[in-house]
């Protein structure tokens, strides 16, 4: 049960009973959430169950939704892990579409060295799934971001995943620092995938993202507008980054992508499900200062 239900069950006798219900009704019903992986159970999980998902299934983040309201939450197109059988056959009758996954409900869950296995092979297959889905879609499949700085404390590396700046391909090809600012909040709202070189989606998670700043909000706006503008080159790790760029900082919860990393085996990760709707050619692009600090 939710802390908002708990809350409200508690002043229940201090209410008058339409005014719970319409209360209880409304806190029931759910915006549909703008996300790719949801954890679903057809019966309301208890607080038990749901620290349960989140120490066993951390390797493959997701919204837990559980219930009827669950159905008025989950997006068309979704990753749906199904949690036990009888959700699994639940969402079956439902008439969206959906990419549904199959997982043992927590009440099940054995916490014994052969399930740990079991379920670990299990959450790898629909990392798989979920990246190969996210690169077959009609967005542009996967951004290659090099990583150019980490805390090490902290198991953090950071990556400039869209400079506005640079020429994106051979044909001269560049990401108008507005396309970048739009792809920077669908990754944030809709994806939030992590892949390791295309290869598989990485036991890690997005943790820091941000737009580098303009030397004043009239730069910004004239930037967005494509306008003739200024804008700071500021260092960046060994390296430089200007205004415009999109910047994530991805915690690397995996011993074996840190280990990779630290030898040097990591040089990059895939962003998928993110897309640029239409690239802009140099001719396009305007007059632009720019300012090294």
């Amino acid at each position: 049960m939710s802390p908002v239900l708990k809350a409200l069950d508690l002043a229940k006798v201090a209410l008058p009973h339409w005014a719970y219900a319409l209360l209880r009704k409304a806190s029931l019903t759910r915006p549909r959430v703008s996300a790719r992986i949801f954890y679903l159970s057809k019966t309301e999980l208890s607080d038990e169950q749901e620290e349960k998902i989140q120490k066993h299934y951390s390797t493959l983040p997701g919204v837990i939704v559980s219930g009827e309201g669950a159905r008025d939450t989950i997006p068309d197109g979704a990753h749906v892990i199904a949690l036990g059988r009888e959700t699994e056959s639940w969402i079956a009758s439902w008439p969206g579409k959906y990419d549904v996954h199959y997982l043992t409900h927590p009440a099940g869950l054995r916490e014994t060295r052969q399930s740990e296995q079991s379920l670990a092979k299990s959450l790898d297959t629909i990392r798989k799934s979920v990246l190969e889905s996210s690169q077959s879609e009609t967005f542009v499949p996967a951004l290659r971001a090099s990583i150019r700085k980490a805390d090490e404390a902290k198991r953090i590396v950071y990556s400039v995943v869209l400079d506005p700046y640079l020429f994106g391909d051979a044909q001269g090809d560049w990401i108008p620092p507005n396309e970048v600012e739009n792809t920077a909040h669908d990754f944030l709202k809709s994806s939030r995938v992590i892949g390791r070189e295309h290869e598989a989606l990485a036991s890690a998670s997005v943790v820091e993202s941000w737009i580098e700043r303009y030397p004043s909000q009239e730069d910004y706006q004239k930037a967005i507008r494509g306008e003739p503008h200024k804008a700071y080159v500021l260092p960046f790790g060994d390296d430089k980054v200007t205004s415009g760029s999109w910047v994530i900082g991805i915690h690397l919860e995996g011993d074996a992508e840190w280990s990779a990393f630290q030898k040097g085996e990591i040089g990059a990760v895939s962003i998928g499900g993110t897309g640029i709707r239409e690239p802009a050619k140099e001719s396009d692009k305007p007059d632009v200062e720019f300012i090294e600090l």
